[in-house]
């Protein structure tokens, strides 16, 4: 997929499909260790909030979400 420029392509968490976050939007980044949930356990993860109390669950980790917010701003 060819990403436009001020956008970064994420996989979410819960359904495992691609997602583009819009750079501009995003708030904080928070790296997410496992969680044991009732359903079982939330494996670790990188949580993007964005506009006030959303947010999106992403495998990919910290490092690459902040790499990719940086290439996105060039």
């Amino acid at each position: 997929m060819n990403v436009p420029q001020g956008f970064i392509e994420m996989t979410c968490l819960n359904d495992g499909k691609r997602c583009l976050v819009r750079t501009n939007l995003i708030g904080s980044v928070y790296e997410c260790g496992p969680t044991k949930k009732d359903y079982g356990v939330k494996p670790a993860h990188t949580e993007i909030c964005y506009e006030g109390d959303k947010s999106v669950d992403v495998v990919e980790s910290y490092d690459e979400v902040l790499d990719k917010m940086y290439i996105s701003g060039l």
